[in-house]
């Protein structure tokens, strides 16, 4: 395959809101060295700059990144075009709305190929039920959405079937112009899980080997069902459960601290706020929860996948391609804080059940989630899109 740089030389830029912690975020700076072992030239746009997230961990491993910082998605557009005028990459990947619309625009009529990175399931219709969305601003985004979508866009890269379908539902997306490659995690990031792993990450967290610890890793959003988890570990009534939830602030965060102060003695709570360790928040864990009202994936499950943790999440389509229900993990209706509760407390009397579903799902993260074989998947996309063989770029299910 040869790109626009000589034979096998293919560059590729990811466009992204910033590198704050989040599924996207995490996604593309474990991706990033993996491609670079394929022989794919990366470089990342933000839109802004931040101070916590994963800026660090990109400066580190060399990969060049511009911040646009240019307060808005119209005045992004000029400086965008600008770099990919000036760098020519082969592809444009953007993730996110905002860097999407900017992505869009900024390489009209370039030649390179536009890819959106379909991450979410935000236009179903378990979004409309966030407090914090409003209805005619939800449609009208919508609209730009799905309209520059199809004009502007070449390729789309959704992270599950579910995504794939949805950008399909709900953006009218032609289904042939979209390939699925799951997303991946690290295990040389995350680290392995083990007793004495658990025994000292327990005790930098000041936690108690004689407590029953759930772990949520999720950034306080309404879609992370947050506030009903806290509900949920208040109705589990077992008096050494502690909830760990670890991520950064959000619209959500006056909700979930609401429901820890609605819940008092009867939910003991720690809120981490961002952590840069979630290998080690994990390892302390010995239950996984994660109560999503929708996803486009989960990676976090993907990362309590790679430290072998039972799970119980929300029973949504883009979760079954992670995790059989009573094979990897229980699955509960979203929003159901009392089946939730429920499922916690099976675990919690079934030691060999949580032994099983969590030796299950650490099996296969293992051999189908691993980041290395997504970027095997994901180098061969780009190369074929770089060749300019748009039309008949793999479709389907990721490795």
């Amino acid at each position: 395959m040869t790109g626009a740089h000589g034979i096998g030389q293919v560059r590729v830029l990811f466009v992204i809101n910033s590198l704050a912690s989040g599924g996207a975020e995490r996604s593309l700076v474990d991706l990033v060295p993996a491609l670079t072992s394929h022989g794919i030239e990366v470089r990342i746009a933000c839109l802004r700059s931040v101070t916590d997230g994963y800026e660090d961990e990109v400066r580190a491993f060399g990969c060049a990144v511009n911040f646009l910082e240019t307060g808005g998605i119209r005045a992004t557009v000029r400086p965008l075009r600008r770099l990919v005028k000036g760098w020519r990459p082969d592809v444009v990947q953007s993730a996110i709305f905002e860097a999407d619309i900017a992505t869009r625009f900024a390489c009209w009529g370039l030649p390179t190929v536009v890819v959106t990175n379909v991450v979410n399931t935000s236009y179903e219709r378990g979004t409309a039920s966030d407090p914090n969305v409003k209805t005619w601003r939800l449609a009208a985004v919508r609209l730009a959405d799905s309209w520059s979508a199809r004009a502007l866009s070449d390729h789309f890269l959704a992270i599950s079937d579910a995504a794939a379908a949805s950008a399909v539902r709900c953006l009218k997306v032609p289904r042939d112009r979209v390939s699925v490659i799951h997303r991946g995690r690290d295990p040389r990031r995350l680290g392995s899980p083990g007793e004495d792993r658990r025994v000292s990450s327990r005790a930098a967290l000041g936690i108690g080997l004689d407590r029953a610890v759930l772990v949520n890793v999720a950034r306080q959003e309404f879609q992370k069902g947050l506030d009903v988890l806290v509900d949920a570990v208040a109705l589990v009534d077992h008096p050494s459960v502690l909830l760990v939830q670890a991520g950064r602030e959000g619209n959500a965060t006056g909700a979930f601290r609401d429901a820890v102060a609605r819940a008092g003695p009867a939910a003991d709570v720690v809120g981490l706020g961002f952590r840069p360790d979630v290998g080690d928040i994990l390892a302390a864990g010995d239950i996984f929860v994660f109560p999503s009202h929708y996803e486009g994936l989960g990676g976090s499950v993907i990362e309590a996948m790679a430290l072998g943790l039972p799970i119980v999440a929300s029973d949504l389509p883009a979760i079954r391609e992670l995790v059989t229900h009573g094979e990897h993990a229980l699955l509960v209706p979203p929003g159901d804080a009392s089946a939730l509760a429920e499922a916690v407390r099976e675990l919690l009397a079934d030691p060999a059940l949580r032994d099983r579903l969590a030796a299950n799902a650490l099996q296969r993260f293992a051999s189908k989630f691993t980041v290395a074989a997504v970027a095997t998947s994901a180098a061969a996309l780009y190369r074929q899109l770089a060749a300019g063989d748009v039309a008949t770029a793999k479709v389907g299910s990721g490795p």
